[in-house]
């Protein structure tokens, strides 16, 4: 069982899925019924931090960008834009992180994903600093708006200056990154 539902795990390679029973088929047995990829996740190691919340890591099919789930961070050239890369370069580069595919993109755009290092999140980090900010409407990760809250509360990062302008509006666009990447 997984969160519930039926369902197992697979290990293919250095790739763990998390596999789920597709609506059940009449006739068939529960071992038999069809497979959904639910969740890819896998082992990888950082070789390149884009900016503020923008990664790539070489996987088993060879270079991967990937945006943090549930954040936005400042554009390069926002304030802040330059050290939210400079923390995250100094956080992960070179290092090993599990990463949790949410969305994975054609070959050259973004995939979303949930990354970790040591267990701990790499958008929580950039959050509890004040480098991002916590994407509301993509994700419903209360640890990720609860950090974002306490570093407004600190008055870190971002949030040392009254109304800071979110990447989004600075993009003239109408939502965070993941919102407009989940529309295309």
């Amino acid at each position: 069982m997984i969160n519930g539902g039926s369902g197992r795990l697979a290990t293919v390679g250095r790739f763990t899925v998390v596999l789920a029973m597709a609506a059940a088929q009449p006739g068939r047995s529960a071992q038999d019924q069809p497979l959904t990829v639910v969740e890819e996740v896998f082992e990888a190691r950082v070789i390149e931090v884009v900016d503020g919340d923008t990664i790539i890591v070489n996987d088993a099919r060879g270079p991967l960008t990937l945006h943090l789930d549930g954040i936005d961070a400042p554009e390069l050239d926002q304030e802040l834009g330059r050290e939210a890369r400079t923390f995250l370069d100094a956080l992960a580069v070179s290092r090993v992180v599990t990463v949790r595919v949410k969305s994975r993109a054609p070959a050259g755009a973004e995939s979303i994903a949930w990354v970790e290092l040591k267990g701990s999140s790499l958008s929580l980090a950039l959050l509890e600093e004040g480098l991002a900010w916590y994407c509301r409407r993509h994700s419903g990760n209360r640890d990720l708006q609860r950090a974002e809250t306490m570093a407004r509360v600190k008055k870190k990062g971002l949030w040392r200056t009254l109304h800071p302008m979110p990447p989004w509006q600075h993009r003239g666009e109408a939502n965070c990154r993941q919102d407009t990447q989940a529309l295309r």
